[in-house]
């Protein structure tokens, strides 16, 4: 059974026994934690489950103090921490949209009422988001194949990503403050391919192709 589990801080270098405890549930043995730290450096994100279910919690803290808030309490749904403005909060969530939706909460006044639908959802299955350039990157799975749109923060659609042809395209990481974005495709005739895409030109280039003895087109 994998019970009790603990969230610590560790510092490379040091002994495992100088490690910071972050946060436990004592009251809850199911649960299970995982953190990241926003890109910006401030808040520490904690993604909470219990046993195998696929819903989860989003607890936060300010990275150099103050205590644990539950931003996402209720386990009714799936969330995914995409990125943050300040205070502002971004989330891929199935919550209300069983196809996926991106949200914004701002954390100085988190009640549902105030979330805002940045990216509404489709028809389509919204399977990642990524925050880069200053833009969000989403991935969809459209007729059993690849689809990425770019859209601006509030949510206005930018332009769809042109791919290779149909396949299964995915990465699509990157830093809030660059524009650049690398990314894989592959298909049922094209090996994995590696791509650089620029999010603000959306000039796309090979990055890195695979040397094969036969021409797939």
């Amino acid at each position: 059974a994998n019970f009790h589990q603990k969230l610590y801080y560790h510092r490379v270098g040091t002994p495992q026994s100088q490690d910071e405890l972050v946060y436990e549930r004592p009251d809850n043995p199911r649960m299970g934690f995982a953190a990241k730290v926003s890109e910006d450096g401030r808040y520490v994100l904690i993604s909470v489950w219990e046993g195998s279910s696929r819903n989860n919690r989003y607890y936060y803290k300010v990275r150099n103090g103050g205590d644990v808030v539950r931003l996402l309490d209720d386990n009714d749904a799936q969330y995914a921490f995409v990125g943050n403005d300040g205070p502002v909060f971004y989330f891929r969530t199935n919550q209300g949209a069983p196809k996926g939706r991106l949200i914004a909460i701002d954390s100085r006044d988190p009640g549902r009422a105030n979330w805002r639908t940045i990216i509404p959802e489709t028809r389509d299955n919204l399977r990642s988001v990524s925050h880069v350039g200053g833009r969000f990157v989403a991935s969809y799975l459209q007729d059993a194949k690849s689809a990425v749109k770019i859209f601006e923060t509030d949510g206005a659609y930018v332009r769809d990503v042109e791919l290779p042809g149909i396949g299964s395209a995915g990465g699509f990481g990157g830093d809030f403050d660059r524009s650049a974005t690398f990314s894989s495709f592959s298909s049922y005739t094209t090996p994995s391919t590696v791509y650089r895409y620029d999010v603000a030109s959306g000039e796309s280039e090979v990055f890195k192709a695979p040397d094969i003895d036969w021409d797939p087109s």
